[in-house]
């Protein structure tokens, strides 16, 4: 077996349910927008869940506040790459998420991974 299908076949043998990709998003926001940040989320991510089903579950998580800044990592898990990059390309059409991206004074980062395991 070569290395390229092993992980592959290992992810797919632990559990028939592991999502197949995750984005890692990572933004700033000005730390007297990250309240209004958080409030916006819900309706944002309901909204996107809607328009875009291949939304399997995320985690967002604090890396670093200071004065000047607030980072995030926004972890994302999707049924396909093709699902992420759909929703990447058009979530600005959607009202729920202008309203919580306009908090975020600074993309960092964004890719996107094949998901090998879960643990």
């Amino acid at each position: 077996m070569s290395n390229a299908t092993a992980p592959t076949s290992r992810a797919a043998s632990t559990s028939a349910a592991i999502p197949a990709v995750v984005e890692l998003a990572r933004f700033a926001t000005k730390p007297e927008s990250d309240a209004e940040f958080l409030a916006t989320r819900d309706a944002a991510l309901a909204a996107i869940r809607r328009a875009y089903p291949g939304l399997v579950s995320g985690t967002l998580v604090k890396l670093e506040s200071t004065p000047e800044r607030t980072v995030w990592m926004d972890i994302v898990f999707w049924d396909s790459l093709e699902s992420a990059q759909e929703a990447a390309a058009h979530c600005m059409t959607i009202p729920e998420f202008q309203a919580m991206v306009q908090h975020i004074s600074e993309e960092l980062s964004m890719e996107h991974g094949v998901v090998v395991e879960r643990y």
